[in-house]
C-alpha cells in the first residue's frame, strides 16, 4: 500500500478553503510542481486541475488571481517538458511531443466545466508555454488550445448580456462586476497568437464595444484633466506647483495604476486585430459590420482626444516652456501626467494606423450610407490628431522644417498622418472642407503676445496638413482660408516652428503652380485626375512675397539655405506659365525681373550700409549675393545674360578672396547641376568665358561648401 504525499495532500487541503493559511505564491508553486510531479496515486493531472479550477481560492475573481493561475499552468508546461526531455526512452516508448500532448490533453480535460476566466487563463497559459517551446511540433494540439481559448474568451463576453439582465444581476456577486474586464484583459494577451480564422468565430462587434469601453474607462472619456486648471498654483519663484494631495494628482495616480491603463497597450491590440480579422471576412454583412466598429472607434477617440484638448488649453500647463519652471516636488505628478497623455497619443496612433491600412487595402466594393467613406475616416484620423498636437509636438512635430525638429521622430505618427493626408487627398470636396474646417477653427482666442505653445504647436499641425493638400484643393479655397493662416506667422520667427511652417506652405503653392508641366492635372492614389491651380493665384502671389523673403534675410529669421530654396521657388513659378507653353510675354518678363531687380537693390542696399567692424551687414550681403546666384536656373533664356551679368558685378565687387570663391563655386554647382537643357549650352559658354579671369585674380575655384 503505497504512502500518500502529504505535501499533495496539504496542497488539495489548501485549495478547499476560503482563505489559506499559506501565502499564495507558496499555493502557486505547488500548484505548478504538483502538476508536473504527480503522487504514483494519480495517473494524469486531471483531477488535480479540477480541484484547482474549482477551488475558492480565485474567488472573488481578479486580475491579480487570475494571472497567477496563468503562471502557475505556464511554469509547469515548461517544468513537464523538461522533465519528459530528460528522461529515458525506450524503443517502444512514446515520443515526447506526444507525451507532452497527453499531459496537456489531460489538464485541458480536467478544466472543462470551470468558470470561463480560469478557463481562459489556463487555456491561454498553456498557449504561451507551447509559444516558449518553440521546438515542439504538435499542431493538431495547438490548435486545439487555441479554440479552447477562443471558446473560454467568447463565453466571458456572454457575462456582459448577464450581467446586463435585471434579474440575473439580482444574484450576481456584486465583487465579479468586473468579470467582462478580465476575460477581455486576458484575451489581449493571447488572442495576438490565435489565427484569424478562430478568433472571427466570435462575435467580433460586441468583442470590439467591450474594449472601446475599456479604452474609454481607462482614460476616464478623455475628462481626467478637469481639475487640473484648479490644481495648479504659482510660487513667488515663478514656479508651477500642483500639490501632491489635490484631488487632480490622486485621480491621475488612481488612473495609472488601473488595470484597463495598465493594459491599455494589449487592449489596443486586440481592437485593431478584430477590425483587421473582421475586414477580411468574405461576408459583406461581417465587412459591414467591421467598418461600423471602425466609426465608433473613431467617435470614442474622437470624444476622448477633445476633451483631454479643452481641458489643457485652460490650464497653466499649456504654457510651459521649461520642465525646470515645475516645481520639484510637483515634477512626479506632471511626468505622470505627461505619460499618460504621450500613452493616449500612441493608443491613437495604433487604432489608426490599423484603420487607415484597412482603408486601403480593403475598402472595395463598401460605399454604403451607414458607414463612413475613405476620405472621411481620413479626416476624423487628422482631426484626433489635431486635438493631440501638443502632445505631437513633444516628438518632433509631423513635418521635418528647417533647424528645429529631428529628422526621425515618431515613425509610426509620421506614417499614420501621411498616409491619412494621401487617402483625404483622393477626394477633392472632403479636402477643401477639411481646410476650410482647419482654417475656421482657431481654438481659444489668445492676444497675439499671449499666444500659449499650445497654439503654436496646434497652428503648425495645421500648417503641416495644408501644405500637403495644397496640390488638390482649388486657388478660391487656397485664397480664402490657406493665406489668411499663413500671413500672421510669415515675418514672425519668434516660433520657429509655425515660422517655417508657413513659408513652407506659399512654397507649396508655388510649386503646385509650377507642377502644371503635367498638364494641369495630377494623378490621386485611387486613379482620379485631380485639378492643378489655374496660376493666377500664384502670380498674384509674387510681388508680395517677394517683398516678405527680403524683409526675413535678417539674421534669426530664414537660413540662408531657406532663403536661396525659397526665392529660386519664387522665381520659377513667376516663369513657369511662359514655359511650359513655349512663349514668353512682357508680363511674364516684367514679374520675373520684378524677382532680379528687387534682390538686387536689397544687395546694393546692404552694399552702401556702413560696416563699422560688425560682420551681420557682411553675412546678409554674402546671403543675398548666393540668393541671387541660386535663381539663375530658374530665370528664362531671355532674362539669363542679364542676370549672369549681375551676378559677375556681384563677385567682381567681392574683394574678399575667400568669400569671392565661395560665389564662384556656388555659381558652378548652379550651372552645371540645375540649369535646364534650354539654358545649358550658352550658361557654359559664358562660364569658360569668366573662369579663367577669376582663376588669374587668384579665386579658388575648387568647391567650398562653407563660407
Amino acid at each position: 500500500m503505497s504512502v500518500p504525499d502529504r505535501g499533495y495532500v496539504n496542497l488539495i487541503g489548501h485549495l478547499r478553503q476560503t482563505r489559506p493559511s499559506l501565502p499564495f505564491e507558496t499555493l502557486q508553486a505547488a500548484i505548478s510542481h504538483y502538476l508536473v510531479h504527480l503522487p504514483p496515486t494519480h495517473a494524469t493531472p486531471t483531477p488535480l486541475t479540477a480541484t484547482i479550477i474549482g477551488s475558492p481560492l480565485w474567488l472573488p475573481l481578479s486580475l491579480t488571481n487570475s494571472l497567477g493561475l496563468a503562471s502557475a499552468f505556464r511554469y509547469a508546461l515548461l517544468a513537464k517538458y523538461t522533465k519528459l526531455k530528460d528522461e529515458s526512452r525506450g524503443l517502444f516508448s512514446p515520443s515526447l511531443d506526444r507525451s507532452l500532448s497527453t499531459w496537456i490533453n489531460s489538464v485541458l480535460s480536467g478544466q472543462q466545466n470551470g468558470d470561463a476566466v480560469l478557463r481562459l487563463a489556463i487555456t491561454g497559459s498553456i498557449l504561451l508555454g507551447l509559444e516558449d517551446l518553440k521546438s515542439v511540433s504538435i499542431p493538431r494540439l495547438r490548435r486545439k488550445v487555441q479554440e479552447e481559448t477562443v471558446i473560454a474568451a467568447a463565453e466571458c463576453l456572454d457575462a456582459e448580456r448577464l450581467e446586463n439582465d435585471r434579474w440575473t444581476k439580482e444574484f450576481e456577486p456584486r465583487a465579479e462586476a468586473h468579470r467582462v474586464l478580465i476575460g477581455t484583459l486576458l484575451a489581449s494577451q493571447y488572442f495576438p497568437l490565435i489565427p484569424a480564422d478562430i478568433v472571427s468565430v466570435m462575435r467580433l462587434p460586441e468583442l470590439a464595444e467591450v474594449c472601446l469601453a475599456t479604452i474609454t474607462s481607462s482614460f476616464q472619456d478623455g475628462c481626467f484633466m478637469k481639475k487640473l486648471a484648479l490644481a495648479i498654483s504659482m510660487d513667488e519663484a515663478g514656479q508651477l506647483n500642483i500639490a501632491p494631495a489635490s484631488s487632480f494628482a490622486a485621480n491621475l495616480k488612481s488612473l495609472t495604476s488601473s488595470d484597463g491603463f495598465q493594459w491599455i497597450g494589449p487592449i489596443c491590440k486586440l481592437l485593431c486585430q478584430v477590425i483587421s480579422t473582421g475586414a477580411t471576412r468574405s461576408s459583406w454583412d461581417q465587412r459591414k459590420a467591421t467598418w461600423t466598429i471602425m466609426g465608433k472607434a473613431m467617435t470614442v477617440l474622437d470624444k476622448i482626444t477633445s476633451n483631454v484638448e479643452s481641458d489643457w488649453n485652460y490650464s497653466d500647463m499649456a504654457n510651459m516652456k521649461d520642465d525646470d519652471l515645475v516645481a520639484i516636488h510637483s515634477r512626479e505628478t506632471t511626468t505622470e501626467l505627461w505619460t499618460v497623455l504621450k500613452t493616449l497619443l500612441f493608443s491613437v496612433v495604433m487604432v489608426s494606423q490599423t484603420i487607415l491600412s484597412t482603408v486601403v487595402f480593403d475598402s472595395a466594393g463598401l460605399a454604403h450610407p451607414d458607414v463612413l467613406t475613405d476620405a472621411e475616416f481620413a479626416m476624423n484620423v487628422l482631426w484626433m490628431l489635431s486635438h493631440l498636437s501638443f502632445i505631437i509636438s513633444k516628438f518632433g512635430g509631423v513635418v521635418v522644417t528647417g533647424q528645429s525638429h529631428r529628422a526621425d521622430g515618431f515613425k509610426e505618427l509620421k506614417k499614420v498622418f501621411h498616409t491619412a493626408l494621401d487617402v483625404l487627398s483622393a477626394d477633392k470636396g472632403q479636402s477643401e472642407a477639411f481646410v476650410q474646417r482647419l482654417s475656421e477653427t482657431t481654438g481659444l482666442v489668445y492676444e497675439p503676445e499671449r499666444q500659449p505653445l499650445c497654439y503654436h504647436a496646434w497652428k503648425a499641425y495645421a500648417l503641416g496638413c495644408v501644405e500637403q493638400l495644397i496640390p488638390v484643393i482649388n486657388e478660391q479655397c487656397t485664397e480664402n482660408y490657406v493665406l489668411p493662416m499663413c500671413q500672421p506667422h510669415l515675418s514672425d520667427p519668434s516660433n520657429r516652428e509655425t515660422f517655417e511652417s508657413a513659408h513652407s506652405v506659399v512654397l507649396a503653392i508655388f510649386a503646385a503652380h509650377a507642377a502644371k508641366t503635367t498638364g494641369g492635372r495630377v494623378v490621386s492614389r485611387k486613379g482620379k485626375a485631380v485639378e492643378r491651380f489655374e496660376g493666377s493665384l500664384a502670380k498674384r502671389l509674387v510681388p508680395g512675397y517677394v517683398k516678405s523673403l527680403i524683409e526675413n534675410t535678417k539674421e534669426g529669421k530664414l537660413s540662408t539655405a531657406q532663403l536661396r530654396l525659397a526665392y529660386a521657388s519664387l522665381v520659377r513659378s513667376a516663369t513657369v506659365t511662359g514655359r511650359n507653353e513655349g512663349t514668353h510675354d512682357v508680363a511674364d518678363e516684367a514679374l520675373e525681373w520684378l524677382c532680379v531687380e528687387t534682390l538686387l537693390d536689397a544687395i546694393h542696399e546692404c552694399a552702401h550700409e556702413p560696416d563699422n567692424g560688425v560682420d551681420s551687414i557682411t553675412a546678409e550681403r554674402q546671403r543675398l549675393s548666393l540668393t541671387l546666384i541660386s535663381i539663375v536656373p530658374n530665370v528664362d533664356a531671355i532674362l539669363l545674360p542679364r542676370v549672369l551679368g549681375e551676378v559677375e558685378a556681384l563677385i567682381e565687387d567681392e574683394k574678399d578672396l575667400k568669400k569671392r570663391g565661395v560665389l564662384v563655386n556656388a555659381l558652378f554647382e548652379e550651372i552645371l547641376q540645375r540649369v535646364g537643357d534650354r539654358e545649358k549650352e550658352a550658361a557654359m559658354q559664358w562660364w569658360h568665358e569668366h573662369a579663367r579671369h577669376w582663376r588669374l585674380d587668384g579665386v579658388n575655384l575648387e568647391h567650398t561648401e562653407d563660407m
